[in-house]
């Protein structure tokens, strides 16, 4: 049995859960991942099963705080009635120095970790894989509602991601059924629907209130299509202003493939009533991928059948540089790039590319792990795959090419023969 590696030692650390300890004589504790007001959340592992999970504990100051303790227990007992491929699932319940703690599924990022690495190497999240993400979601928040619950605090953030991108909704820490809900403003600013923002919210019929959520879900589709929420870089005051007094600036404003048809629906999603938004998170989602069909070409290449290619390297120069030179040698081409082997995964997965370029020292997952699992899977085992590295070696070169790589590219590159080379393995364009 192989363990998790234990962490260097991290003088930022906070939490009340030393590394290494073991929980109920099974849960390792590896590092802790995360934090936020009402606790900490650890990457674990558990011996029995051999298997990683995530441990969420109460912070240390609720300690002798009944009303916040119930609450945490509540969120456990929240997880534990609802059963969906697509909401984290609960595994145990126990108590550390008599502070509460559950154990739940790991998941290595959440959708915001995969939003903001996208933007960070310039690039933005195809409409594809915005609409498979928030598709699994809408599911998930469909059971949710149907079960009488609000789970009020609906945000990329708390969407999870596994490497078989698989995706669940997390963070039930503020939620409330439809006929319990408190007074007051809960949840994450930048979220949070009009009707949260008046004097008297419990004034919402019962019906209407898992609309709150819609429109959360709204916000984060309108932020995972454009990179930025509706009423990006507001102060607090004014933030709170613009949910209830203004429109939203149309999504296509930040990003010119949009149709208007789906500026639209996010209007609708993002309407100051609730009445007027969509019943259901999956009503919302239908309305969106009928519009982003209709969705009119980026430019006039777009008219031409579009090849995609994903570039995997996390020197961010040098995929630049082989970003520019295909973007000018190589027309109606995609370029989508990853900085790390498990995004690659994701999105090789995701996007079903004409054609993959990789590195073969990778973070999380390196080049050759990444090129196995390529091949082991149905829909990804006949993608061409071209290895640009440094580190082809005597060693290296028998294996890639056993594992079905079709070109082996040594740095430094010569960047008229990598085009070129691009060009023999893309599909052809029929115009």
């Amino acid at each position: 049995m192989e363990l998790p590696p234990a962490p260097s030692s991290d003088p930022g650390f906070t939490g009340p859960i030393p590394p290494q300890t073991t929980l109920d004589a099974r849960i390792l504790v590896v590092a802790q991942i995360g934090a936020g007001s009402m606790g900490y959340v650890y990457r674990g592992f558990d011996l029995a099963l051999e298997r990683e999970v995530a441990v969420k504990v109460l912070h240390p100051r609720y300690r002798d705080n009944a009303d916040l303790i119930q609450r945490f227990i509540a969120e456990a007992r929240a997880l534990a009635r609802l059963r969906s491929e697509q909401i984290v699932q609960i595994y145990s319940f126990g108590s550390y120095e008599g502070l509460p703690y559950f154990v739940m599924e790991f998941f290595p990022r959440s959708i915001e970790d995969l939003l903001r690495g996208t933007l960070a190497v310039g690039d933005r999240l195809e409409m594809a894989v915005v609409l498979g993400i928030l598709r699994q979601v809408s599911r998930g928040l469909s059971l949710i509602h149907e079960q009488g619950l609000v789970h009020r605090d609906v945000k990329p953030s708390n969407m999870l991601m596994d490497t078989r991108v698989r995706t669940v909704i997390a963070d039930f820490g503020v939620a409330e059924t439809v006929d319990s809900q408190r007074s007051g403003i809960c949840g994450t600013p930048t979220y949070l629907a009009p009707e949260l923002l008046t004097d008297h919210p419990d004034d919402v019929p019962a019906e209407l209130r898992t609309r709150a959520d819609i429109y959360a879900f709204a916000t984060s589709a309108y932020e995972l299509l454009t990179g930025r929420p509706p009423f990006a870089g507001r102060p607090l005051a004014s933030l709170l202003r613009a949910h209830k007094q203004e429109n939203a600036p149309p999504a296509s404003v930040f990003r010119e493939d949009l149709a208007p048809a789906v500026d639209a629906v996010l209007d609708r999603g993002l309407a100051k009533d609730p009445a007027a938004r969509p019943a259901t998170s999956e009503a919302f989602m239908d309305e969106l991928a009928e519009a982003a069909e209709g969705a009119p070409p980026a430019s006039p290449t777009a008219l031409l059948p579009l090849r995609r290619l994903l570039l995997i390297d996390n020197d961010a120069e040098h995929a630049a540089l082989l970003n520019g030179a295909l973007k000018v040698g190589v027309r109606a081409l995609r370029v989508h790039v990853a900085r790390d082997g498990e995004i690659g995964l994701m999105l090789a997965r995701t996007l079903r590319p004409d054609l993959v370029v990789c590195e073969l020292e990778l973070p999380a997952l390196n080049g050759v792990e990444l090129i196995a699992t390529l091949r082991s899977e149905d829909i990804t085992a006949e993608l061409p795959v071209i290895v640009v590295s440094s580190k082809i070696g005597e060693a290296e070169a028998p294996l890639l090419a056993h594992l079905g790589v079709v070109e082996q590219v040594g740095k430094p590159v010569d960047l008229a023969s990598f085009v070129d080379t691009i060009k023999d393995h893309l599909p052809r364009r029929t115009p």
